[in-house]
């Protein structure tokens, strides 16, 4: 009986022991963030460990269609009551991949606090109606694109399969422009020159280019990058 109760042991012991090989040697994650959905957003993330204390994520996030936040919406009321500001609609996609340094000792990977860099590009995209005369409404077509980078931390927590990953602060700077084009067919080619070259006069340091069916509005717009929130997901 002592020697069948010995075996039991440690078969039970070997069984655990694989167990948490098993878990040590998990390499992948793949993550969703749920509380975005709030803010009309789908942000998804995937983790491949590199190392036991490095790895790589790339993240992915679709904005759907949304009004412009409110606080935007009564600065702009405040400078102009030509627009009605709440009507606009803007949506768009980030792209951002990250290299994570986990610092914890513990022995399961993909596990503890971590420092990290990371970079990331954007773009979104509105359309604005502007009156033009009395009778016209010009219709630009907007776009803000940004291109940049920075450091960030969080703790990651994993119960087997299951992980909780918590971005706790992240910052970072990017370089970008806002861009938009007006092409519609009431408008002359005198028209598009007129606009271009009140455009030119009210942001001299603009980029403006008309032609015989369109104007184009460039201007840099370098504005900072932050990264935070929590995502939950599977490992393997």
């Amino acid at each position: 009986m002592k020697k069948l109760c010995l075996f039991l042991l440690l078969f039970n012991l070997f069984l655990f022991s694989k167990e948490i090989k098993a878990q040590d040697s998990l390499k992948y994650a793949v993550k969703w963030n749920l509380p975005s959905l709030a803010l009309k957003n789908i942000s998804l993330e995937g983790e491949v460990g590199l190392t036991h204390k490095i790895s790589f994520t790339l993240g992915a996030n679709f904005s759907l269609p949304k009004s412009l936040p409110q606080l935007f919406q009564n600065y702009a009321a405040d400078n102009s009551t030509d627009y009605n500001y709440g009507q606009y609609k803007y949506s768009g996609f980030s792209i951002t991949p990250a290299i994570r340094f986990y610092t914890s000792k513990q022995a399961a990977s993909l596990n503890g606090f971590y420092l990290g860099l990371f970079g990331r590009y954007y773009r979104y995209g509105m359309k604005i109606e502007t009156p033009y005369d009395v009778t016209e409404i010009a219709t630009f077509n907007t776009a803000y694109s940004s291109m940049g980078g920075g450091f960030y931390m969080g703790t990651q927590k994993r119960w087997k399969h299951f992980v909780m990953d918590w971005n706790i602060l992240g910052i970072g700077w990017g370089v970008g422009s806002i861009m938009a084009k007006l092409s519609d067919s009431v408008f002359t080619q005198n028209d598009y020159t007129d606009i271009a070259t009140s455009l030119k006069e009210d942001i001299p340091s603009a980029t403006v280019t008309s032609g015989v069916d369109f104007v184009k509005f460039k201007h840099k717009l370098n504005l900072p990058m932050f990264k935070t929130g929590v995502t939950m997901g599977y490992a393997f």
